[in-house]
């Protein structure tokens, strides 16, 4: 039995529209803070995931350490309480929700970020559900803080169908509500242009932009088992 790497990733997509979401500083932390290869290794995949495009690196593959972690949110505006080991602002915890699909490795990989998390003074609740809750209650009102879930990184698949502002809708596939008008930008050259140079440069541009807007936090490149 064989490991064959799936071309799609997992991510921990984070809803730029929510109370405590819609600061970059939280977000950084949240995505610092993440044992990938421990993930990636729990839930099966073949390798940790550390940018949106695979093959192009967003050049921060290090866990950020607690402390540099709980400075970024505390420069949110919330405050630690060592005696809870929770940040609360304005008399309520920092709590966020996150959902997933029903499929054991994504519980696995949504267990594993809850525990790592509360490390550094986040609390989050997992909610696992099939995939017809998800399209009816979660994918079109994007009533959660956080999803756990899965995209195509293949070669035909194109980025700017998750990531481009276009794409921040009801219906559209960009689960982080993720807009930029310069990642609009690249991203449209990069799917138009025919010339493979140009279009690795406005991907690496995107890339760059991505890893420090983090609308998410990729986690691993999934994968399936062959027996032969």
């Amino acid at each position: 039995c064989i490991k064959l790497a799936v071309s799609a990733g997992v991510f921990s997509f984070f809803n730029t529209e929510s109370p405590t979401l819609n600061n970059v500083k939280v977000r950084q932390a949240l995505s610092g803070y993440i044992d990938r290869p421990l993930i990636s290794e729990l839930s099966g995949g073949v390798s940790a995931l550390y940018s949106p495009i695979l093959g192009i690196s967003s050049g921060k593959e290090e866990i950020m350490s607690v402390d540099n972690a709980r400075k970024l949110i505390a420069e949110a505006g919330w405050t630690f309480d060592a005696n809870r080991s929770v940040f609360v602002r304005d008399g309520q915890d920092l709590k966020l929700s996150l959902v997933t699909g029903d499929s054991d490795d994504y519980f696995l990989a949504a267990n594993e970020l809850a525990k790592k998390w509360k490390d550094i003074g986040v609390e989050v609740t997992v909610t696992q559900a099939s995939t017809s809750e998800l399209q009816a209650n979660y994918f079109i009102n994007k009533t959660y803080d956080i999803l756990l879930y899965g995209i195509s990184l293949n070669e035909a698949s194109d980025p700017y169908a998750y990531w481009s502002s276009a794409a921040a809708t009801a219906k559209g596939l960009n689960f982080s509500g993720y807009k930029s008008a310069a990642s609009d930008a690249d991203l449209d050259v990069a799917r138009t242009k025919l010339d493979p140079s140009e279009r690795k440069i406005r991907l690496e541009r995107f890339v760059k932009r991505w890893s420090e807007d983090t609308p998410a936090a990729g986690l691993y490149v999934p994968s399936i088992q062959v027996v032969y």
